[in-house]
């Protein structure tokens, strides 16, 4: 049985996932039609680069922030 507070946290990481996967993709196409193509874009061993630290980011986007506040953190808190 889950309880409030873990389904707002299930429904948070979604549009979490959400965002970072529409934003990342779009900026991503962006830069595909700029370059006239998928294969003109992933032709130059910097963009091949630039693309590896777009999917990096974007990973490190979705899992920040992700664990919260401790137990403990909340208590201190709360005084």
């Amino acid at each position: 049985m889950t309880t409030r507070r873990q389904e707002k946290r299930q429904s948070n990481l979604l549009i979490r996932l959400l965002l970072v996967v529409v934003f990342s993709g779009g900026y991503l196409a962006l830069a595909v039609f700029g370059r006239g193509g998928i294969a003109a874009l992933f032709a130059q061993p910097a963009l091949i680069a630039l693309t590896v630290v777009l999917a990096a980011l974007s990973g490190t986007a979705f899992v920040a922030g992700v664990g919260g506040t401790t137990e403990r953190a909340r208590s201190v808190n709360r005084q």
